[in-house]
Order: C-alpha cells, then sequence, then structure tokens
C-alpha cells in the first residue's frame, strides 16, 4: 500500500506547527573578499549545508558535537511514532534505551566496504528500517496509508528525526543569488554530503523563505549530487569526479562550473583537483573550514572568496 510521498509528507508536518530546532544565527567571519571575474562560466554548482543552508554544526550530520541534540531528537521520534510500547523496557528514558542501537547500527553502515580512498556514507533510512524491523517483530504497528510501506515509513522517519537533530534554515541572500544567476540562464546544482530527504528539506527551506515561487526550476535536481546517491561522503576521492559526470552529461566541462562551498580541504579542493573552478564562502564562523595554508597552497587555493553569497555576481559578471 502506498502511503504518502515524502513531499507531502514533509507538508503534512509543516502544517502541525511543530516546534522544529532552529538553525544558529549566522556569525560574521573576519575575512576580506577576494573577487574577480571568472570568464567562461556557464553553470554553477553548490555545498548545500553550510553554505545555501544554515545548519547546526554546520553539515549535515547522524550524530552533533554536543550530545544532548541526539538525546532529544531520539525521544521525539519514540514520542511521535509510538515506539515505546514495542520496544525493550529498560530503566532510564526511552532516549537512552535506543541509544545503545542506534550508535551500533550506525558503526554497522560505516564499516560497509567501498573503494580505497572513499569514505562511505549511512543511509539514515536503512538505520531506522533496522530499528522499525525490530519493533515490528515486537507486535509494532503504524498507520500503513499514511506511511507507506516500511521502506517509504523508514525514510519518513529519518527526515522526522533528523529534522529534529539539527535546524536548519536557508541563508538570508540564498534566495536571491540563486534567482539571479537563474535569470541569467545558468544551470545551478547541490553537491553535498546529504540524505534521501535533503533536496525537499532544501527546496522547503527556500519555499518557507518566501522569496521563490518555484525553487525547483531553480535548483537542478539532475545536476545535484548528493552522498546518499552514491554510497559515498563528499569528502571521498570520487565523489566530485561523479558530480562531474554529471555536468558532462548535460554537455558542461568541469573547467565551465564554479563551486561554491565554505569547506576548504573537505570539498573544494577536491572540487579544484576534478577540473572545477571554486569560490570559498567564509560568511559564517559556523560553517567555515579553512586555514591560512590552504588558502595559500596552490594545489587548493580558491578563485575567489566571498563573505556575502551576493557577490557571486560580481564574481560571475552580472552586475
Amino acid at each position: 500500500m502506498m502511503g504518502l510521498s515524502l513531499d507531502k509528507y514533509i507538508d503534512f508536518l509543516e502544517k502541525q506547527n511543530r516546534n522544529w530546532p532552529k538553525a544558529p544565527p549566522r556569525k560574521p567571519v573576519k575575512a576580506k573578499p577576494m573577487l574577480r571575474v571568472l570568464p567562461g562560466i556557464r553553470a554553477v554548482c553548490w555545498e548545500n549545508y553550510g553554505t545555501l543552508i544554515r545548519i547546526a554544526d554546520g553539515e549535515l550530520g547522524h550524530r552533533t558535537i554536543h550530545p544532548m541534540p541526539l538525546q532529544v531528537a531520539l525521544g521525539k521520534t519514540i514520542q511521535q511514532y509510538n515506539m515505546w510500547n514495542s520496544m525493550v523496557r529498560k530503566p532510564g528514558e526511552p532516549w537512552e534505551v535506543l541509544l545503545p542501537q542506534y550508535e551500533k547500527l550506525l558503526e554497522e553502515q560505516q564499516m560497509m566496504g567501498v573503494r580505497k580512498g572513499d569514505v562511505p556514507e549511512t543511509d539514515s533510512a536503512v538505520v531506522w528500517k533496522k530499528i522499525l524491523e525490530r519493533l515490528v517483530e515486537r507486535d509494532y504497528q503504524y498507520d500503513v496509508r499514511l506511511m507507506g510501506e516500511l521502506d517509504e515509513f523508514s525514510e519518513k522517519v529519518a527526515y522526522f528525526f533528523h529534522a529534529c537533530l539539527q535546524g536548519v534554515e536557508a541563508e538570508s541572500e540564498a534566495s536571491d543569488i540563486i534567482e539571479s544567476i537563474h535569470n541569467a540562464g545558468m544551470p545551478q546544482g547541490l553537491a553535498d554530503n546529504g540524505q534521501k530527504f535533503t533536496f525537499a528539506q532544501t527546496l522547503r527551506q527556500f519555499r518557507r523563505q518566501g522569496r521563490l515561487n518555484s525553487p525547483e526550476k531553480v535548483l537542478s535536481r539532475s545536476l545535484s549530487v548528493f552522498s546518499i546517491d552514491l554510497g559515498i561522503r563528499a569528502t571521498s576521492a570520487n565523489f566530485f569526479k561523479q558530480v562531474a559526470e554529471r555536468f558532462s552529461n548535460a554537455g558542461i566541462s568541469p573547467h565551465e562550473v564554479v563551486y561554491i562551498g565554505s569547506k576548504l580541504q573537505d570539498r573544494l579542493a577536491l572540487a579544484r583537483q576534478t577540473g572545477f573552478r571554486t569560490v570559498l564562502y567564509a560568511g559564517d564562523v559556523g560553517s567555515l573550514q579553512a586555514t591560512n595554508e590552504g588558502l595559500r597552497d596552490p594545489q587548493t587555493k580558491p578563485d575567489c572568496l566571498i563573505t556575502d553569497l551576493i557577490q557571486m555576481k560580481q564574481v560571475l559578471g552580472l552586475n
């Protein structure tokens, strides 16, 4: 039986006016922009979390830097989906009972084999499916008409859990700059760590911002690559090769694409090695990952450095 699609389910949750955690406020970086027009650019590729989307801890994760958000997210997920009655009862809070199981399943997923030089991505929906399967063995029941079969249900639980784990919000200038680039006729994609819900979550944040009527027409899913699509994280040697192939299939060479992100070593350096032009977004202390050595090293130095997303207009010659 088919339940609501993930998009429809996100809409369903939004209508309930839930008290989701807020993204941390932007904290400006003491940095000087390095701006120049990059010639020959035909397409733009964005790091999603930490650049277009502000997020707690600077990027999407399965855990958080501080333990409290994980405890709260597990507790809210247990309550939301009425899991407690089918869980193995032990002394302590419900989240304390589930936490060891969650951690063990994460470790098992992270140890799955991939090619040398690649870092495996953990599919959050798979983790939650295994948890739900164990609950079903203990007579757990749920509304199949709303949630669908177990695979669909797991994706919905994964979205809810992560929405409780890390607050997200579209960066204030994000709508304006991606609309300007779209109006200039340049296709845009996303390349970052992400789960099955990431593209839908991103579009939702732009809709909430209220300045883009149809963000799905501005950001191309076919030109977007997330770690969940490939099974490897964006820090992997082969990740940006796959991103480059996606643009090449659309008739756009890597040197005609500019990649904008806040993580110099873990994203921009790899994109540069693949042939992309690169721009470091140094606009938020919470997401910026860069060293002075990396900014000087010819192998990793970005083509430009921006402190506000709207400065991409100058980099692309749109002013």
